[in-house]
């Protein structure tokens, strides 16, 4: 083989290794990158399947609605009008006070006779009279206070003209000063009295056959008697006054409270109001919610609720580090009475509470010893008590939050804000605490 023929074959035979490695090289790259992606995917499903999928629920601050619905009955003071003809006709629109002598009802032939037609064409014209002088009224404008007047004695002239002929024949008057209804339900005598009379069933309580014609509540005073459970006088006991809430209208009254007991050892809450009787003068059964919980803290969910154990430290204990900041302890770490072995244990401290710290069991063991500062006194680790929290989700894993509980109802607990350890508006948590272990990840 010549020298030229030699060289050929050498640089033949490197271009080929040259090729081999390359190949053998991005084939090594290539199994890398699918290992790492093999991996990843791995991961990605290990921690889907470990990962809890839980319902959670985002904290707010208000108060607490009252969920029990309660229905009472009315009692106020009412006069029951005799009834009239069919051809009679109502003079006083309702809800509107009437004096005692007052035209009520009137037969047409008397209104026809006395220029009825005036009745409501004078009262239009009054109101309008009324509503431009109110209007445009100043103080420097007294003077026209006795115009107004005679004004609308000439636009009723023909109501005046049917009270002049009034009793003598074809009219009714009112016997009462008050408010007129003409829905009258046949309970209008019903007492206090008779509510806790023997025999009495409030079950049967319902409206009687009715012989009037129309009713006037003689005063702004009324009454609501609602029957309670043994249960709820305890919640309601020893309240002076109580909000309430009517349902039909949205509206609410502060109510004067007392307490009624009938033969049968039934109890009964009476509340007494001084407003508010005519938007309610034809219901003789209303259903109201007593509005009680007036507190305002962080709503959660009762189902979030979780108990916790802690170990419990009397603070004598308590270890003064030289910053005197945080809750520290001596803790002896020398065997067999060894105090010369001691170290500073700063653990996390949920509540104090009667003298006591309450700490997290992860930092000590039961039977772990506590040297008493200047002192010779030791305090063995072991008892614990339980507190009330939730599981706080905000990062993604489960953390036990104290709560301080104000109130609550059938579905939501009221609790304290800016606690220590505690909760903050908008945190997250879990809707149902029993679900999840403390540090569990978790995804919704």
């Amino acid at each position: 083989m010549s020298h030229s023929d030699y060289r050929a074959y050498r640089q033949s035979n490197i271009s080929n290794e040259s090729s081999d490695t390359r190949r053998i090289s991005s084939s090594g790259i290539g199994v890398l990158v699918f290992g790492a992606v093999f991996v990843y995917l791995l991961a990605v499903l290990f921690l889907s399947e470990t990962r809890k999928h839980v319902k959670t629920y985002e904290i707010t601050v208000g108060t607490l609605t009252p969920n029990t619905v309660f229905t009472g009955c009315a009692l106020r003071e009412e006069e029951l009008v005799p009834e009239v003809s069919e051809d009679m006709v109502r003079i006083v629109p309702e809800y509107e006070r009437v004096g005692k002598g007052e035209v009520l009802f009137a037969e047409k032939s008397l209104i026809n006779a006395t220029g009825g037609s005036l009745i409501s064409d004078g009262n239009e014209a009054a109101g309008k009279r009324i509503r431009a002088f109110a209007s445009s009224f100043t103080s420097e404008d007294f003077y026209r206070v006795y115009q107004l007047k005679d004004g609308i004695r000439s636009d009723v002239k023909g109501y005046s003209d049917l009270l002049e002929n009034a009793g003598q024949g074809g009219s009714l008057v009112s016997m009462w000063n008050g408010i007129v209804s003409y829905l009258p339900d046949g309970m209008e005598e019903l007492t206090e009295q008779d509510i806790l009379s023997e025999g009495f069933e409030w079950d049967e309580l319902t409206s009687g056959p009715v012989h009037a014609s129309a009713k006037i509540a003689t005063s702004e005073k009324w009454s609501l008697i609602i029957p309670v459970s043994a249960r709820q006088v305890i919640d309601l006991y020893g309240d002076r006054t109580i909000r309430v809430h009517f349902l039909s209208d949205g509206e609410s009254e502060t109510g004067e409270v007392s307490w009624l007991q009938n033969s049968n050892k039934k109890t009964f809450l009476k509340l007494s109001f001084s407003s508010g009787m005519v938007r309610y003068l034809d219901s003789r059964f209303l259903k109201v919610r007593l509005e009680k919980n007036t507190a305002s803290g962080i709503k959660i969910p009762l189902s979030s609720l979780v108990e916790k154990d802690f170990y419990i430290i009397p603070d004598e204990y308590r270890y003064l580090s030289g910053n005197g900041s945080g809750v520290s302890f001596m803790k002896i770490s020398g065997q067999n009475n060894d105090r010369a072995m001691t170290r500073v244990v700063t653990p996390t401290v949920y509540a104090h509470i009667d003298g006591c710290y309450y700490v997290d069991k992860s930092s000590f063991s039961e039977g772990d010893r506590l040297l008493k500062p200047e002192d010779t006194e030791e305090y063995l680790i072991g008892e614990t008590e339980s507190l009330s929290g939730v599981f706080q989700v905000n990062n993604g894993y489960a953390v036990f939050r104290l709560v301080e509980e104000l109130d609550r109802n059938e579905e939501f607990c009221l609790v304290r804000e800016d606690s220590s350890y505690g909760l903050n508006p908008h945190d997250f948590i879990v809707f149902d605490g029993s679900a999840v272990d403390e540090k569990m990840i978790i995804t919704e």
